[in-house]
């Protein structure tokens, strides 16, 4: 449940881990084929008996997700000078990685299917880290959603009406599909297959709902499959079931009224993306909150969406004013509007709206997984200068691959033309075991080939004795003077012989 009151302007809150420790880039796609990694023993996951006999049974399992603040008191409780430090290097530390759930044998499966040399050729790449030619989760344009949404639809054969009903086995089975037409480090599995469901779930949530409601049969449903979903709808439990849950959604939360967005599918860090290519600057939590959150008219959805923004504005107002009156004035005399870093525009975002008892944080949806430590961990992609960079490596890999078809034709011509060569080598050959007249006119072009040869030398060792006789003006004037030279000593020495 919400709290019942507005949050104060700056409470201290401190809130823990809540993503996977990614591995760094340089661990990333080492070489063009994947090594599976060993892995741990996995648990399937089919109810909560066999769960918990499971995490019983491996005691090195890390959990997945991390207890976070439950409010502002107990932050401000952890934040106190009583607090050992070793608590506080224990808040500091980064989350344990997320360790796939699958059984062993789907496990196998998968590793074959990582472990096949060269998937990225053929495969869709998925990097959290954004290499040019990858995709990651809420940085695709919804174009995993799609993907992943295609492959529970195709495998839609029993009348699944959430994905807690979806035996254990068949959501491994939609897992390894997946796998066939995307592909990552063997280190990713567990973040992979822990957003593959999360979407699967809120998919065919959503999916089913609109079906449940509108009474059209979609075309991945077979009539029969159909039949029973409408029957089971029409029992008395699911209505009742159906018209508590519409209840809460349309409940007076401490009297704000029900909460409402208007991004509709779309993902906040989807909407948070689209907003920085439209920018071409990186922008923060609050903005992303008043686009998601305001109507055409800039009037806001809900009560409790305007009674954040207030809040927010108050909070960042205050704070602009503080650093007004800090620096009023700078070292040559010139006055500047203050400015709040990213960082801190994100801090005061948070402090001003509301948290639930788990520690989420209202109007953020799936920016909540950027947190690390109650603060904002950006991506690469959040940035201006990213797509700058990504421009230019785009036009260096059309110019890469430009080269690289002009250097397969340039082979293609060296190659038939070493077949014409060995075509015309067997040709000499032939006829010269078969034709004298050809052998001898053969021999006598080898035999003027190597007088053209021999002239060609003598007349380099004449320019190389023009260089050192000469007296360094030129080639020709050298070699003409010492020539002249030799010609008047041998004159005179003839004529002393005839004397």
């Amino acid at each position: 449940m919400p709290r019942s009151t507005p949050p104060p302007p700056f409470p201290k809150r401190k809130s823990g881990p809540s993503v996977s420790d990614y591995p760094p880039p340089a661990q990333l796609f080492q070489a063009s084929s994947f090594q599976p990694r060993s892995s741990p023993p996995p648990r399937p996951r089919g109810s909560q008996t066999s769960a918990s006999e499971n995490r019983a049974s491996q005691p090195g399992r890390r959990p997945v997700s991390v207890t976070r603040a439950q409010s502002p008191i107990s932050s401000q409780a952890q934040n106190s000078d009583t607090e050992p430090p070793e608590a506080e290097e224990r808040h500091e530390a980064p989350p344990p990685p997320v360790q796939p759930t699958l059984s062993e044998d789907q496990m196998e499966v998968l590793n074959a299917l990582l472990s096949q040399p060269n998937r990225e050729l053929t495969c869709l790449v998925l990097s959290p880290t954004l290499e040019l030619g990858t995709m990651w989760f809420g940085h695709d344009k919804s174009a995993l959603t799609r993907r992943i949404t295609k492959v529970f639809t195709n495998k839609f054969d029993e009348p699944f009406y959430s994905l807690s009903v979806v035996p254990w086995d068949r959501k491994e089975r939609f897992f390894v599909e997946f796998a066939k037409s995307h592909t990552w480090h063997p280190s990713l599995t567990g973040v992979v297959q822990e957003m593959f469901e999360k979407i699967c779930q809120l998919r065919m949530k959503g999916m089913v709902s609109t079906c449940r409601t509108s009474r059209k049969r979609p075309t991945w449903i077979v009539n029969d499959l159909w039949k029973i979903m409408i029957k089971h709808w029409d029992t008395a439990a699911a209505k009742a079931k159906s018209k508590k849950a519409s209840a809460a959604r349309n409940s007076d939360r401490n009297g704000l009224g029900p909460h409402k967005h208007n991004s509709g599918q779309i993902s906040y860090l989807q909407i948070e993306q689209e907003m920085v290519e439209e920018l071409g600057r990186p922008v923060t939590i609050g903005e992303v909150f008043i686009k998601t959150h305001t109507k055409k008219d800039g009037s806001f959805v809900d009560r409790k969406a305007q009674k954040v923004a207030e809040t927010y504005q108050n909070n960042k107002q205050v704070k602009l004013t503080d650093l007004g009156n800090e620096n009023s004035e700078t070292s040559d005399g010139t006055s500047h509007a203050p400015q709040l870093s990213i960082e801190k525009d994100n801090e005061l975002f948070l402090q001003s709206t509301f948290t639930d008892k788990r520690g989420r944080h209202y109007g953020i949806g799936s920016l909540e997984s950027t947190l690390v430590n109650g603060k904002r961990k950006y991506s690469v992609s959040c940035s201006s200068s990213f797509f700058d960079l990504q421009k230019q490596l785009d036009s260096a890999h059309r110019m890469i691959e430009k080269q690289a078809a002009l250097n397969a034709k340039q082979e293609k011509k060296l190659a038939k033309a070493q077949k014409e060569l060995k075509k015309f080598s067997k040709v000499d050959k032939f006829l010269s075991a078969t034709d004298p007249r050809y052998a001898a006119f053969m021999d006598s072009n080898d035999d003027d080939d190597d007088d053209d040869d021999a002239d060609e030398e003598d007349d380099e060792e004449d320019d190389g004795e023009g260089d050192v006789e000469g007296d360094g003006e030129g080639d020709g004037e050298g070699y003409g003077e010492g020539y002249e030279e030799g010609d008047e000593q041998s004159d005179e020495e003839g004529d002393e012989e005839d004397d």
